[in-house]
């Protein structure tokens, strides 16, 4: 999924463009649609974050689904070749009276060599509030619900109470647990330093989440995505901005050369965070 963080930010966006698709017939004789790397859902609606997972030669575009601010429903497509794609239809749906979904990601258990296990989260607005769940996988393409007891709800000792709480990514640890980040809401107020407008927690399955205060750092917005590459972690941020750190606890500063991922090849119509 997180092969390279420009295809994290950049595809999202491309996908919500449109554009006229072609028919073809694959050998298996399964019809698949070819756009030249656009997609457009089987189901009428709007598709709007998108997510990919790379694995075995096999392409998964993850996303969110429904009409406008009413999103209901995780669906995914398959590629083998990134052109040619196969819709699967709805894999998570939310539960009874949510107004809407949120955006996901996907991580390999921890013990991963063990159970063949992949996590994805999804977020759920209740009521007033937002928060955080998980489901359970072992082909990428089933998806099991997790227990209510592992619901992530915001930690009010250092975040907003109803603020955002939304769409985890992750980073192994050497321990191999899991750091997470997520788009969510610190409260300033209740530390002592500048804190980084997204959250911060720690898993060791993947599954049950603990918040940690807020990392400093001078970058805010909705989380895109993490990314190790060399001996630096890089971060991706709404509208593209990038924010990078020597560690995975931070800071992480806004990077003062190519402080955005180009976008001006995309053709934008909407925000992708």
């Amino acid at each position: 999924m997180r092969n390279a963080l420009v295809s994290m930010a950049v595809l999202g966006c491309l996908i919500l463009s449109s554009i006229a698709a072609d028919k073809s017939i694959d050998p298996e004789g399964k019809e698949a649609v070819v756009q030249a790397g656009f997609f457009t859902p089987a189901r009428k609606g709007q598709l709007w974050d998108t997510w990919l997972y790379f694995n075995e030669g096999r392409y998964y575009m993850y996303y969110l689904a429904g009409t406008f601010n009413s999103w209901d429903g995780h669906e995914l497509a398959l590629s083998d070749d990134g052109v040619h794609w196969k819709e699967q239809g709805v894999m998570i749906k939310p539960r009874e009276g949510v107004k809407w979904m949120g955006t996901g990601h996907i991580w390999k258990s921890p013990d991963f060599g063990r159970n063949h296990t992949w996590v994805m989260n999804y977020s759920e607005w209740f009521g007033d509030k937002q928060d955080i769940m998980f489901a359970t996988s072992s082909d990428l393409v089933n998806w099991t619900k997790v227990d209510e007891k592992h619901r992530f709800v915001q930690d009010k000792r250092w975040y907003k109470e109803k603020g955002r709480w939304d769409c985890i990514d992750t980073v192994l640890r050497p321990d191999g647990s899991l750091y997470g980040y997520f788009t969510a809401d610190p409260d300033a107020a209740k530390v002592t330093y500048r804190p980084c407008g997204f959250g911060f927690a720690e898993s060791k399955d993947g599954i049950a989440w603990t918040a940690l205060p807020p990392i400093e750092g001078d970058i805010s917005g909705e989380f895109g995505g993490i990314q190790k590459i060399g001996e630096k972690y890089y971060i991706i941020i709404s509208e593209g901005r990038v924010a990078v750190g020597d560690r995975p606890e931070g800071p992480f500063y806004s990077q003062k050369k190519n402080t955005v991922v180009p976008q001006d090849k995309v053709e934008r119509r909407s925000v992708c965070g």
